[in-house]
Formats: C-alpha cells, sequence, structure tokens
C-alpha cells in the first residue's frame, strides 16, 4: 500500500514539473475511461482556475449529466468555466442553462434551431441554414493543459459509465492531452470564437439568460442530477493513471479555416497529404468519409507522388446516409489507389492524420473534421498538427497490430468480390445512388 501510494506522489510530482516547466508533452488517453479521468482529474485539481470547452453534443443523458455534474462541481470551487455548445443540451430544458449560469458555468451555442412560420415555407433553405453545425472538440485547463480528441458527451462515446443505454453503440475514438508552448494557438481559436459568439447575443438573449431559476426547477435539475453526482463522488476515490503513455513533441500548429472563407480546416490537410513526402506512407483513420472533388484530387496527388495512401474506414455507418454513400463510393476510393481497411467489429470514431511531410518530419494531425462536403464547406470545424515522431510510430503501430479485425480492399476486383459474401452490405442500387448525388453536398 506505502509503494502504491509512493508511486502515485511520484507520478504527481514528475507532471507537476513537467507543467511548471513548460515541457512539450502529450499524452495519449487509449480508452474511453482514460478520456474520462483525464477530464475528472483535471477539473478536480487544485491548480485549475480556468476551463474553456466546445462540443458537438452535450446531451442530457447519463454521460453528459456526469460531465455537468464534474463542472458544477469545479465550479462550485471558484473554477471560471465557459463552453461553446452545439445547442443540443437545450434539448433537455432552456431554464437548465440559467441553472448553470447561477452556478457559475458561462455557455455559449452555436446556431440555435428555433423554427419559424417561414422556416416550414421555405423548407429547403432552413434546412440549409439549420444544417451548419459547430463540430469543433477541445477542452482547455489554465490555457495550457489542452485535451483534444473526437469524444463529444454522450452515453455511445463512453461505455465504462454505469447504468448507461446498452444499445448506445459505442464507438472507438482517439484523444490526446497536450502541454507546452504549442497549446497557445487553441487558446487564441477558442478567445475568438467566444468573443464572436458574445458578440451575437442580442438584449433579449441576455435578459432570458438573466432570468431566475424558479425553485421547482431549481429541485428538478438537483433530483436529475443526483445520480450523476454520486457516481462522480465514487470515481473521483479510483481514478485510474490516464499519464501511462507519454510523448514528446518538436511542435504543434493550428489547423483551421472558416467555411466560406475560401480555405477550410480541411484544405489545409489536403494540402499536406498531396505533398507528403514521395515514398512514404499516409494513414487516414475516419469514422465517416464521403468523396469529393477535393479529397480525391489529395489522394490521387499522394499516390501520383508515391505516397501509399491507406485509409481505415468503418465497415458499417450508424447513420444511414453515410452507410449509402460508402457503399456508392467505395468502389472509386479503391480504382484511385487508397488501400482501405474496413473495421468489421468496434467502429471507430476517430479522426487523425499520419503523415511525413515534404521535409521528411513525421506529423500528427488530430482534428474534429469528417472527410465529407460538410466538414469541409458547412461546419466549424479545426485541427491540431503535430510534430511528434514517436506519437507518429506508436500510432502507426496500433493500427498494424489491429489490422486483423479489419476487411482489406487493395484492388477494385476485390472490391467487386466481397459484394456477394456477407463482410459487406451489398452493391449500392441505383435508388441510392440517386439519393447520394442529391444530398451529396449536405452530407
Amino acid at each position: 500500500m506505502a509503494r502504491k501510494l509512493l508511486n502515485v506522489l511520484l507520478v504527481a510530482y514528475l507532471f507537476f514539473l513537467q507543467t511548471a516547466l513548460g515541457a512539450d508533452i502529450i499524452y495519449d488517453l487509449p480508452t474511453p475511461i482514460q478520456s474520462i479521468d483525464a477530464r475528472l482529474s483535471l477539473l478536480s485539481d487544485p491548480d485549475t482556475k480556468t476551463v474553456d470547452f466546445s462540443t458537438y453534443e452535450l446531451v442530457y443523458d447519463e454521460a453528459g449529466k456526469v460531465f455537468i455534474a464534474a463542472l458544477i462541481r469545479a465550479a462550485e470551487r471558484g473554477v471560471h468555466i465557459r463552453g461553446i455548445i452545439d445547442n443540443k443540451i437545450t434539448d433537455a430544458d432552456p431554464m437548465l442553462v440559467n441553472y448553470l449560469r447561477e452556478k457559475g458555468i458561462e455557455l455559449n451555442f452555436h446556431n440555435p434551431i428555433k423554427f419559424s412560420g417561414y422556416d416550414f415555407l421555405h423548407p429547403i433553405k432552413a434546412f440549409q441554414r439549420y444544417n451548419r453545425r459547430l463540430h469543433d472538440k477541445m477542452f482547455i485547463v489554465n490555457s495550457r493543459i489542452f485535451l483534444l480528441g473526437d469524444k463529444n458527451y454522450a452515453n455511445k462515446y463512453y461505455p465504462q459509465l454505469k447504468n448507461i443505454d446498452p444499445s448506445a453503440g459505442y464507438v472507438k475514438g482517439r484523444e490526446i492531452v497536450m502541454i507546452g508552448y504549442g497549446v497557445n494557438d487553441y487558446v487564441r481559436y477558442f478567445k475568438g470564437m467566444w468573443n464572436n459568439y458574445e458578440g451575437l447575443k442580442t438584449e433579449e438573449d441576455i435578459a432570458k439568460l438573466n432570468e431566475p431559476v424558479p425553485e421547482p426547477m431549481r429541485l428538478k435539475f438537483e433530483k436529475q442530477l443526483r445520480a450523476s453526482f454520486i457516481w462522480l463522488a465514487k470515481r473521483m476515490t479510483r481514478l485510474g493513471n490516464w499519464r501511462k503513455n507519454q510523448f514528446s513533441y518538436e511542435a504543434a500548429h493550428l489547423v483551421s479555416g472558416m467555411p466560406g472563407s475560401g480555405a477550410s480546416t480541411l484544405d489545409a490537410i489536403f494540402q499536406k497529404i498531396s505533398y507528403a513526402k514521395p515514398g512514404s506512407r499516409v494513414l487516414v483513420e475516419n469514422g465517416y468519409l464521403v468523396l469529393f472533388p477535393e479529397l480525391k484530387s489529395a489522394i490521387r496527388s499522394a499516390i501520383k507522388n508515391n505516397v501509399e495512401v491507406v485509409i481505415n474506414l468503418n465497415l458499417k455507418s450508424e447513420l444511414l446516409v453515410i452507410q449509402k454513400a460508402l457503399d456508392v463510393d467505395l468502389e472509386e476510393i479503391i480504382e484511385i489507389g487508397a488501400k482501405v481497411y474496413l473495421n468489421r467489429y468496434r467502429p471507430t470514431h476517430a479522426k487523425v492524420i499520419l503523415l511525413e511531410n515534404a521535409i521528411g518530419e513525421k506529423e500528427v494531425i488530430v482534428t474534429s473534421a469528417n472527410f465529407d462536403p460538410r466538414s469541409y464547406n458547412i461546419n466549424t470545424e479545426s485541427g491540431f498538427s503535430i510534430k511528434s515522431p514517436s506519437l507518429h510510430e506508436f500510432y502507426w503501430s496500433e493500427f498494424n497490430d489491429r489490422k486483423g479485425g479489419k476487411a482489406f480492399y487493395q484492388k477494385a476486383s476485390m472490391c467487386q468480390s466481397f459484394y456477394s459474401n456477407s463482410l459487406f452490405p451489398g452493391k449500392a442500387s441505383l435508388s441510392s445512388r440517386a439519393l447520394v448525388k442529391m444530398i451529396r453536398s449536405q452530407l
């Protein structure tokens, strides 16, 4: 027992030294429970003074409530918390936002969905307007510790939480914690987003946010969150060591662009793929891929440059339209020259690219963007390009070690053959092709 305590204290001391000295360090978070524990650990750390986060989904289910409970506990200690959300939490109750504001948690929302009579008269325009979503995912502590990855706050991302929906459709992802100079870029990025959303608030919005929460509503929220506070208290007594996988990095920079500006986050990523070092390999791990001209061009340019392009996708998608798009696009992806692996069992939600740039530097790009038209042209997305040979090699090793659980297709003839077996749901029908063609730009 004494030795275990000594080891814990030693790890904490080394972490303190690394943080205090500003060392450029990355921790890989390979499992959902480590992603949970990293957030809980950072939120409960007495040295934590500020937390800024953004997310696409904050669902008011068990996982979302645990995150909210952890935010409340931190805010009660005086931690200044700001969050930018893609409107999901208001599915529970708009007054919940006021309740959290009274607790000390400030929230801004991206493109809130508020239907009007005009929307029903012009459904296509309404769909296009509300289809512009915030897809960024970041968690910044004290402007110097940064958690980045693919996870939103909903049951399907955290299977280790107790009493959650067994049919949530759990997904595997990739997340990291970064400490060091590279975090500054994301701090500036979040600040710009926050100021922008603050500037959009009207007097009516501000008045609604300042409405006091009625006592019955307060009691309702406290009752809804009670089980989450109990789970949180138990978990805090047995947090795991999420700092097991440590890597150094040489440099890191933000990869971002605003839709409609003429340059998107994916533009910068595609540029890196197109001009990857000749003779090297590129790995794209992504849960969603829909072909569009800029993506095709990047893959073709890389292959023409004698770069091996490996794409790791999911055999089956939980989104029907994405599944239809894969049915339609898979043959063409392979005909272009990419090597495609499809996850047979546990799907991936990762958004990671591994490559060697033109001068041979090994980069790991962690992004919020899927490889689809909406991430390119519609959503707000960002990413981080990290120069870290050790992390680059580690992720390649992990991919290679898990090839056995994936179906592999390298040639169009192989693609034709699997249509007749159980590995793939079937060749795209004419109706699927027509559907994907009609809505491809919005996928």
